[in-house]
């Protein structure tokens, strides 16, 4: 299956599930309040998940003594781990290799069967397993924050210079594409793909390299931030929200952004490219948010809810024999029969 879920796939930034962890005699706004009582209703209803990604990890890794309770709070709302981001990079290469020399059989290069490390139609699960991973994140913080100044000198230079976004876009994307021809990726995609080198290094400096979703929207987005905002400082958490952001848009139908990361989302008519909702944590955002949840729910039957269902009030006269009368309904009949279908044929016994 590559299609779209039954269930509503709901991703959402750190800064959403941090202000709804935050204790109930805290500093809580009500709107969060009330969107994590929506969200957690659709959830254990069987109609929406919200996802988790690496991403969340490492957030969490940095949030100090609201650690245990942020992960609490995942637990309550969904169950499901997308996979990483290089996994989800090198799926969509791939995909785009095998369109970009016109094979029959390549998938979809925004394949949802490649996005997800659990199926997000499967029944809600009561226990949650949570592997606490922080010590994979012991420098994040020091790397973030050196990521952030080196990349502010970019925009330093943008702004000293008034380069514009489609000259800055070529510079990020050419990057992007000798960061690509590095013999540990060169090697890595043609044995993937099964290509040679020459028709790997052919995609790479074509269009349909550009048009890969997680590239495009990682120098789009980063090209938007230091260009149309070129007087604002990078932060420590922006390259972790385009990468997010760039990672697991294309594959949700509903994604919860902060801000001004929305702002240039939206600048760039991304929901609109990748045909996911977008909504910004501001009240405004929270607020349509919710009523987009209850809407879209209302339109969603509940998924893996049994066919049918049967009530048995027993007689006075098998009340001594209830056991067995039980047993004779759930039993495969003779004929090997499912026991549903021999209920009938039971309750005549």
């Amino acid at each position: 299956m590559t299609s779209r879920r039954q269930k509503l796939l709901v991703y959402l930034d750190q800064n959403f599930i941090s202000e709804m962890a935050k204790p109930t005699h805290g500093r809580v706004r009500q709107d969060f309040r009330e969107l994590y009582s929506v969200l957690q209703k659709g959830f254990w209803n069987e109609q929406l998940v919200v996802l988790r990604s690496g991403f969340h990890d490492l957030e969490t890794s940095l949030a100090g003594l609201l650690r245990d309770a942020i992960r609490a709070r995942r637990s309550t709302l969904g169950h499901v781990n997308l996979v990483s981001q290089w996994h989800i990079r090198e799926s969509q290469i791939v995909a785009s290799l095998h369109t970009f020399l016109c094979r029959p059989d390549s998938n979809p290069v925004i394949c949802y069967d490649d996005a997800f490390e659990d199926e997000p139609d499967a029944r809600v699960g009561h226990i949650d397993i949570d592997v606490n991973t922080e010590w994979v994140h012991a420098d994040a913080k020091e790397q973030r924050k050196q990521l952030a100044v080196e990349l502010d000198t970019v925009r330093q230079r943008i702004l000293e210079h008034s380069i514009s976004y489609d000259q800055q876009f070529r510079i990020e994307m050419d990057a992007s594409r000798q960061d690509a021809l590095r013999p540990y990726y060169l090697r890595h995609h043609t044995a993937a793909a099964g290509i040679t080198d020459e028709q790997y290094r052919q995609f790479v400096t074509s269009n349909a390299f550009a048009r890969v979703p997680i590239i495009w929207l990682e120098v789009a987005l980063l090209t938007r931030l230091m260009t149309a905002h070129s007087t604002r400082t990078i932060k420590q958490g922006d390259v972790t929200d385009i990468d997010a952001m760039a990672t697991y848009l294309p594959y949700c139908d509903v994604y919860g952004a902060d801000r001004f990361m929305a702002e240039v989302a939206r600048s760039l008519k991304v929901p609109e490219r990748y045909k996911c909702h977008l909504f910004d944590s501001g009240k405004d955002g929270v607020a349509g948010l919710i009523d987009h949840i209850r809407n879209a729910l209302a339109g969603i039957m509940p998924v893996n809810v049994p066919g049918l269902s049967i009530f048995v009030a027993a007689a006075d006269s098998i009340k001594e024999n209830s056991f067995s009368f039980f047993h004779k309904i759930g039993k495969p009949s003779e004929d090997g029969g499912e026991p549903l279908r021999r209920v009938d044929r039971a309750l005549r016994l």
